[in-house]
C-alpha cells in the first residue's frame, strides 16, 4: 500500500483517512472475498477505493472491472465517485472512461449481455425490456387469457376451484411463477407431491364408536347439553362416513363431527382418542383433496407461462427475470463464450449481495474466476418479499471461511447514543448473532464533527438528547373528541399518534430545523397518508418517497375522474369528484343543486348539459366554474379518442385553471407534479399499449386496488425542504438530521400466502372449498409456514 500512496502523493491528491479495517479490505484485492459491512460503515467508500486502487496500483483497466448495484441510482452514485476520485489524484484519463465503465446493476449487465449475443439468445436485436408496470400489463393480459382457455380444457373441476379460491388462484400461480423463476426455472411447474394412500375411515369408524359408548354411559334421564352436543357431533361424523363410494370428504364437511369439551366425559379416553383420529384424518382429506388443486393449478401455471412468453415475443420484449434466466442458459450452453466474458473482467464486486437471489447467483457463478468481492450485511437483508435469500450469503461466509472474511463493524452515519439504544434493542433479539454498531465518529460537539472515533475523547453536548420515545397509549381514546384525521377505517389511537408526532416534529422546525433535515419512517406504506394529514394540519410540508399511495392522491384521483367522465358522462360517481375538485370548484351546497337539477332531468350530465336554469341558485364562482368545465369537456369528448390522454389533462388543466387552484393550497406544487406524473405514466402507456383511454383507465383502476407500488412524483426531491415520509425499506442507507421511527405498535402482516414453496421441493397450500367459510391447511403448508414465520422474525 505504499507503492500507492507515494503514486497518489505525486499526483498532489490527499489519501481518503481509512480505518485500519477499511484499508485492510481496500488493499487485499487478491482472490475472492466477501465483506461483512455494518450499516454505515462507508462500504462504498471501500468500494470506490478498492476500485481506484485495482486500476491505479495493479494495472487493471476500467473495463476489466465489474461493479455491480441494487439500483440504477446506486450504480449512478458510485460511477459518480469512481470518477470523482480519480480526478482527485489526477487520473483524469481514467475519469473520462468511467463514464463506459461496467458499473450498473445485475438486470443491466445481462442485458448488455443479450445486445451483444442476441441471435445465441434466441432474441431479436432490437429487444425491449419492460419495467415494472409494463410487465404487470403483460401478465394481466396473460393471466386473463390463460384462465380462460384453462378453463374450457379443465371444465367443472377448474371452474370449481376457480370459486373456491378466487383470488387466491391467481395469488397462487402468480406467487409459484415469480418464486420459480427466481430461483432459475426457466418453465416453472409447481411441484406435486407423490399420491397417497386414501385416508383410513376404518381407524375413524372405531374411535367415533368408542366415544360414542363413552358418551353413552351417562344417567338415565335428558343428557346435558354438553353431552347432548356431543353425541350430535359423532352422529355427523358417521354421517360424513357413510356411503359406499370412494370420495374423500371435503375437510369443511368434517367440521360438524367436532367434539367440543365442557364436561367430564368429554375429556375422557375415548373421546381424546378421537378428536385425534378426527384431526388425523381431516388432515389426510385435505390432503388429498390439495394435491388435486395443486394438478390444476399447475396445468393453469403452465398456460399462464406460455402466454406470457407468447406476449413479450410478441412485443419483442424480456422482463427483468427474463434477463438472468436467458443469460444464465447462455453461459451454460456455450463455454466458450463464457470464458470470454469471464475472463474480461480481472475483477468483480457485487453490493447489497445479502438480497440477491439464487439465479442471481448462478450467473455470477458463471463469471467468477476466484475474484468475485461480494459486500453485504446479512442484517440489512430486506427483499425477501422479492425472493432475496439470505442463506446465500451465509453460505458463502461459510466457504470462504476466516480467512476470505472481513468485517466493516464502525457506523458513520449515527451518534454513539443511538447506536447503544440501536446494540441494546437487537442484541438479546439475535442472541449473540449481532455485531454491535460502533460510533465511528464523534458527533457530540461541533468542533468534533468529523473526528475519528477516539473512545477516550467522546465529548458531551449539555441538555443535548439524542434518542426520544413517544408512547401513545392504545386505549381511551374511542371518547375523545378533536382528533381530526377521518381516514376510513383508522384507530383513534393511531389518529393520536400521528398527531403526537406532528406536534413533536412542529416544535422541533419551530427551533429552526428545517423540514428537509426530517424524515418520519413507518413499518408499511399505507400509514403514510395519515401521518401525512397531521403534519400538514401542523403546517408542516411534506413529500412522500415511494409507497403504495400515489394512486389514491387526491390529485391523481381528480385527473382520473376527468378522463373518466370524458369516456362516459353518465359514470356520476367521477363527475360528481371532478365537480368537487379544482376543475369545477363546486361547494357541498352545488353538489346537493346539481343532484336534485339531475333527478328531475334524467341525470347530472343532462342537467349540466341541457336546462342550466337551475344554476341561477349557485354561487357566482361555483356557477361560472360549472359552466367552464361543462363547456370545455363537452367539446373535449369528441377528441377524447384522437388525442393521447396526456394531452386531454394539459389541455383540462390550462382551460379550468386547475394548475393555478392546486398551486395556491399547502403542497401545491407536489400535488401539480402528481398530476404531471399521471399524464406521464399515461404517456407510457399508450406508447407501450397504444391509445386507448378506456384501457388506461381500467389500468389505473386495477393498480390502486393491487395498491401498486408507485412514488409520489419527484419534484426536485433532494432540494426540497420538506419532511419525508417513507417506509423503512425506502430508507436504506439514507441520511436525514432528525428520523421519526414511528408506527412501532402497527402489527406485522397477518398470516402467510396461500401457497409456500420450500427450497427441497416441499409444497404447501391453504385450501380452499366451494362455499366453504375459510381455509385449511394442507400438505407441508404448517410446517413451512412456521419457517417463514421464523425468518420474518429474523
Amino acid at each position: 500500500m505504499t507503492r500507492a500512496l507515494q503514486a497518489w502523493g505525486e499526483g498532489g491528491a490527499v489519501t481518503a483517512p481509512f480505518t485500519p479495517e477499511q484499508r485492510a479490505a481496500i488493499a487485499d484485492r487478491t482472490g475472492s472475498r466477501l465483506l461483512a459491512a455494518n450499516a454505515g460503515s462507508g462500504k462504498t467508500a471501500v468500494m470506490v477505493e478498492r476500485f481506484v486502487e485495482a486500476v491505479v496500483v495493479d494495472g487493471l483497466s476500467v473495463g476489466a472491472i465489474l461493479a455491480l448495484t441494487f439500483t440504477e441510482k446506486a450504480a449512478g452514485e458510485l460511477r459518480e465517485r469512481i470518477r470523482r476520485r480519480f480526478a482527485e489524484l489526477g487520473e483524469h484519463e481514467h475519469a473520462r472512461t468511467t463514464e463506459g465503465a461496467a458499473v450498473g446493476t445485475i438486470h443491466g449487465f445481462c442485458a448488455r449481455v443479450l445486445r451483444a449475443h442476441p441471435f445465441a439468445a434466441g432474441l431479436d436485436p432490437r429487444f425491449t425490456v419492460l419495467d415494472e408496470p409494463a410487465a404487470r400489463r403483460v401478465h394481466d393480459a396473460a393471466w386473463d387469457r390463460a384462465v380462460e382457455a384453462w378453463a374450457d380444457a379443465e371444465g367443472t373441476p377448474a371452474l370449481d376451484l376457480l370459486a373456491g379460491m378466487r383470488d387466491d388462484l391467481r395469488t397462487v400461480v402468480v406467487t409459484a411463477y415469480e418464486e420459480l423463476r427466481s430461483r432459475g426455472e426457466r418453465a416453472p411447474r409447481l411441484p406435486i407431491p407423490p399420491e397417497r394412500p386414501a385416508p383410513d375411515r376404518a381407524r375413524l369408524r372405531g374411535a367415533c364408536a368408542a366415544a360414542g359408548a363413552c358418551l353413552g354411559t351417562e344417567a338415565a334421564g335428558a343428557p346435558g347439553l354438553r353431552i347432548q352436543a356431543g353425541r350430535e357431533a359423532l352422529a355427523a361424523c358417521v354421517a360424513a362416513l357413510e356411503g359406499e363410494d370412494d370420495r374423500v370428504p371435503l375437510p369443511t364437511d368434517l367440521d360438524a363431527a367436532e367434539l367440543k369439551g365442557g364436561a367430564r366425559l368429554l375429556t375422557e379416553a375415548p373421546c381424546e382418542a378421537y378428536r385425534e383420529e378426527l384431526t388425523d384424518y381431516r388432515q389426510a382429506c385435505a390432503d388429498v383433496h390439495a394435491r388435486v388443486a395443486l394438478a390444476l393449478a399447475d396445468r393453469l401455471l403452465e398456460r399462464f407461462a406460455a402466454e406470457a412468453a407468447r406476449a413479450k415475443a410478441a412485443r419483442a420484449a424480456v422482463d427483468f427475470e427474463d434477463l438472468q434466466l436467458l443469460v444464465r442458459d447462455l453461459f451454460a450452453g456455450d463455454p466458450a463464450l463464457r470464458a470470454r466474458w469471464a475472463e474480461r473482467f480481472g475483477l468483480i464486486m457485487v453490493d447489497e449481495f445479502q438480497d440477491t437471489n439464487r439465479l442471481q447467483l448462478a450467473v455470477l457463478e458463471r463469471l467468477e474466476r476466484d475474484n468475485l468481492f461480494a459486500v453485504g450485511d446479512e442484517f440489512q437483508s430486506i427483499y425477501g418479499f422479492r425472493h432475496a435469500d439470505v442463506t446465500i450469503f451465509r453460505e458463502r461466509a461459510q466457504a470462504l471461511g476466516d480467512g476470505g472474511v472481513r468485517r466493516l463493524r464502525a457506523n458513520f452515519r449515527s451518534r454513539g447514543e443511538l447506536l447503544d439504544v440501536l446494540n441494546g434493542a437487537f442484541s438479546p433479539i439475535f442472541d449473540g448473532g449481532f455485531e454491535p454498531l460502533v460510533a465511528g465518529r464523534v458527533h457530540a460537539a461541533p468542533s468534533l464533527e468529523g473526528r475519528l472515533f477516539d473512545p477516550d475523547h467522546v465529548d458531551a453536548v449539555p441538555g443535548h438528547v439524542p434518542v426520544e420515545l413517544l408512547v401513545t397509549d392504545t386505549t381511551a381514546w374511542d371518547d375523545v373528541e378533536g382528533l381530526g384525521l377521518e381516514l376510513p377505517g383508522e384507530k383513534p389511537w393511531r389518529r393520536a399518534e400521528a398527531r403526537l408526532i406532528a406536534e413533536r416534529l412542529r416544535e422541533e422546525v419551530a427551533r429552526g430545523r428545517r423540514p428537509g433535515e426530517i424524515a418520519v419512517l413507518v413499518r408499511a406504506a399505507a400509514s403514510l397518508r395519515l401521518i401525512e394529514q397531521a403534519l400538514e394540519e401542523r403546517g408542516l410540508s411534506t413529500y412522500v418517497v415511494g409507497g403504495r399511495g400515489y394512486w389514491s392522491q387526491e390529485q391523481v384521483r381528480d385527473g382520473l375522474a376527468y378522463l373518466q367522465t370524458l369516456a362516459n358522462p353518465l359514470d356520476e360517481a367521477a363527475l360528481y369528484a371532478v365537480l368537487a375538485s379544482p376543475f369545477a370548484g363546486v361547494g357541498a351546497d352545488g353538489l346537493v343543486l346539481t343532484a336534485r337539477a339531475g333527478r328531475e332531468q334524467g341525470g347530472a350530465w343532462s342537467a349540466l348539459s341541457g336546462d342550466t336554469s337551475w344554476m341561477a341558485d349557485l354561487p357566482p364562482a361555483e356557477r361560472d366554474g360549472l359552466a367552464r368545465l361543462v363547456g370545455f369537456a363537452a367539446g373535449e369528448r369528441d377528441r377524447a379518442e384522437r388525442l393521447p390522454a396526456e394531452v386531454l389533462l394539459e389541455r383540462a388543466i390550462a382551460a379550468t385553471g386547475y394548475d393555478v387552484a392546486v398551486l395556491a393550497r399547502p403542497g401545491g406544487e407536489r400535488r401539480l407534479a402528481n398530476v404531471r406524473k399521471l399524464m406521464r405514466l399515461a404517456r407510457e402507456f399508450e406508447r407501450s399499449e397504444g391509445r386507448d383511454l378506456r384501457a388506461f383507465l381500467t389500468y389505473a383502476a386495477k393498480q390502486d386496488l393491487a395498491g401498486a407500488r408507485e412514488g409520489e412524483a419527484a419534484l426536485e426531491s433532494d432540494g426540497l425542504d420538506a419532511v419525508r415520509l417513507m417506509t423503512i425499506h425506502r430508507a436504506k442507507g439514507l441520511e436525514f438530521g432528525v428520523v421519526c421511527v414511528a408506527d412501532l405498535g402497527r402489527p406485522g402482516p397477518g398470516g402467510a400466502a396461500p401457497l409456500l414453496l420450500g427450497a427441497d421441493g416441499r409444497v404447501g397450500l391453504r385450501l380452499r372449498a366451494l362455499g366453504a367459510p375459510g381455509s385449511v391447511p394442507a400438505l407441508d403448508y404448517d410446517a413451512l409456514a412456521a419457517e417463514r414465520a421464523a425468518r420474518d422474525d429474523e
